[in-house]
């Protein structure tokens, strides 16, 4: 001990049960990273220098700084573990996802520290932006684990501490003590709570009794498909890999970590050609909206031309056709069926509104209900619209063949052959009178339409 410094008198250990010396049943639970008390009787003037704050002050250039703050670091973890079992008493499930948590946390920061060491050693000097990313990747992974940890707790375990403010607890930590600046504003902002779902998922996909979990992962799935989520590996909470954690649920925060992602936005400007108002515009809509519309003019067109590939060729194959064209011409039963098709597309389009408007609701916070609802209606008329020509190429493919499956592969395959035709036409890779050809057969291509139906209004 250093002369001038006498030894701090430590607080008496909370006993359980109310009698002296009788210890928790669990006790076992708060001493996995060994006895705090132990360690700190082993090395007084580290212990004295962590009650100090000052454990980061002892680190060298040498072995033995080296030694020193090591051993502090594994004091402070015994002390927080014990002070977590004590203060907050979580459950066997409750303090598996918390370990689960942790352990993620240091593999990442592993990872992390690796590759500077890698980069040092290798004669490299990082670069000011490379030193911003190595520190933003860290406070993002302490802020992340900060999170899980008090989403593990339930409400009533978040209390405030009785133990001294020298020995770490889940309560005399602040909130978010790795951040500063615009993150002191929401730090004493009460979390909405959610429903522990975490317990009935196994370690592999989610058993069978867990099937709440799994529509809830559905939207960050289809997120993490589309690019919505920059980091989809941070989406997935321990023992859950399907389940997205509390704050990708939180679509407040999910929308404006895609927005803040710069490699996100850098590969969006690449997809729409540089064209900043059509780049910007879908980060405005809530992050369902934009999840269901860019899913819809994906797989609406080929829905839509299946369904039309069944307007006639049903009716040639029984011979009913021909009882029809008695009263009708060839055209009036296409341009009905078409009619027909479409408004029943419109109504399926109409009506899958309610299935995400409910998951957005039910699965996300801080969601909005109205504007969710009205950006969502505003861009069904639009999906609608887009899936129309390929309905055409359906019932026209409808109308080659009797048999229905086939006429079904012919439209298929008419959908995919105009997307790759307009992108050979786009890329001006034919010469001489073929590309006089492919430019007039471009405007036959619906392909090119998603331009103006998949932008802001007006463009296009």
């Amino acid at each position: 001990m250093r002369a001038g410094h006498p030894q701090r008198a430590r607080p008496a250990p909370r006993r359980w049960g109310g009698s002296p010396g009788a210890d928790a049943p669990g006790r076992s639970r708060a001493l996995r990273y060994g006895d705090p008390e132990e360690i700190a009787a082993k090395n007084p003037e580290v212990a004295e220098a962590v009650a100090e704050g000052e454990a980061a002050k002892k680190v060298a250039a040498d072995t033995e700084g080296l030694s020193a703050a090591r051993t502090a670091l594994e004091l402070r973890r015994a002390q927080a573990r014990q002070a977590l079992v004590e203060g907050a008493e979580p459950s066997e499930a409750q303090l598996a996802n918390i370990d689960a948590a942790v352990e993620t946390m240091n593999a990442s920061l592993s990872v992390l520290a690796d590759e500077l060491v890698a980069t040092l050693e290798s004669g490299e000097e990082p670069s000011r932006r490379d030193a911003m990313a190595f520190a933003a990747d860290a406070l993002d992974t302490l802020i992340n684990v900060e999170d899980q940890i008090y989403d593990a707790l339930t409400p009533s375990s978040v209390r405030p501490s009785r133990r001294a403010p020298s020995t770490p607890s889940p309560t005399s930590i602040p909130r978010s003590s790795t951040s500063s600046g615009r993150w002191a504003a929401s730090r004493d902002r009460p979390r909405p709570r959610l429903v522990d779902h975490r317990p009935a998922c196994s370690p592999g996909p989610c058993a069978p009794a867990a099937r709440s979990c799994s529509w809830r992962c559905l939207a960050c799935r289809l997120g993490q498909r589309l690019w919505l989520h920059p980091h989809p590996a941070r989406l997935r909470e321990p023992g859950c890999p399907g389940a997205p954690c509390a704050q990708d649920r939180d679509a407040g925060r999910a929308h404006g970590r895609r927005k803040a992602d710069v490699d996100s936005l850098d590969m969006m400007r690449a997809m729409v050609g540089g064209d900043e108002a059509l780049l910007q515009w879908p980060w405005e809509p809530p992050l369902l909206t934009v999840t269901h519309f860019w899913t819809g003019l994906g797989t609406l067109p080929f829905i839509a031309a299946a369904a039309g590939a069944e307007a006639v060729s049903s009716d040639i194959h029984d011979r009913s056709i021909r009882f029809e064209l008695v009263r009708a011409g060839r055209l009036e039963i296409v341009a009905g069926r078409f009619l027909g098709l479409s408004l029943l597309l419109g109504v399926a389009v109409f009506g899958s509104t309610l299935g995400v408007w409910a998951v957005a609701m039910l699965g996300m916070i801080n969601n909005p209900p109205l504007e969710q609802m009205t950006t969502l209606l505003s861009m069904s008329p639009r999906l609608w619209m887009w899936c129309l020509p390929f309905c055409g190429l359906g019932v026209a493919a409808s109308q080659l063949t009797a048999n229905v499956n086939l006429a079904r592969l012919i439209a298929l395959a008419a959908v995919a052959f105009t997307w790759i035709a307009y992108g050979v036409i786009e890329a001006e890779v034919l010469e001489g009178w073929m590309q006089a050809v492919a430019e007039s057969v471009q405007v036959l291509c619906p392909r090119p339409g998603s331009g103006a139906v998949g932008g802001p209004a007006g463009a296009g």
